[in-house]
């Protein structure tokens, strides 16, 4: 029993002293994501009011052009950072290494890395459209399937192709 304990408490102390390394580098990542995903919305938003104003184009035709703006945005640069998280957790390497590393296994899988961000938008927006009003105790049932499996199934396959790919890089 004795043993057990100082097992479990040794277990704690290495999950919690692993949390407190990966933490700042998890930090700047998500930062430089959200950065990078607001600076192509505002690409997007600024591109289609330009275009807008220049072309007199209808509130339609702006709202397809934004659309088509952001996915181009989306596909072009910000997929390339994908990857980075799994491989900053997986590999124990820098930030700055997996951003690298990310943009390198995204140019040799490109096809699938597209493939699986599209179904993953377009799981997320059919659930969104289908279940956002429905509410279990305040959290909608959205927010539950959501973080409770598309999230951690995204995860678990990103970072499978990040394993599988280790030793190809």
């Amino acid at each position: 029993f004795v043993l057990c304990r100082n097992a479990l408490r040794s277990q704690k102390i290495l999950f919690l002293s692993e949390s407190m390394r990966l933490w700042p580098g998890m930090f700047v990542l998500s930062l430089l994501t959200l950065l990078i995903f607001n600076l192509v919305w505002l690409f997007a938003q600024h591109g289609t009011f330009l275009v807008g104003s220049i072309f007199s184009l209808t509130l339609s035709a702006a709202q397809g052009l934004f659309i088509f703006l952001y996915t181009l945005a989306v596909i072009g640069f910000a997929l390339f950072f994908v990857y980075a998280p799994s491989m900053y957790v997986t590999e124990k390497i820098s930030w700055l290494r997996a951003l690298q590393r990310s943009i390198l296994l995204t140019r040799k899988n490109y096809l699938l890395t597209l493939t699986l961000s599209i179904l993953y938008f377009l799981v997320t927006g059919i659930l969104e459209s289908t279940t956002g009003s429905v509410y279990f105790s305040g959290v909608s049932l959205t927010e539950l399937i959501l973080f409770l499996i598309v999230y951690p199934f995204t995860a678990l396959l990103l970072t499978a192709i990040v394993l599988q790919a280790h030793e190809r890089l």
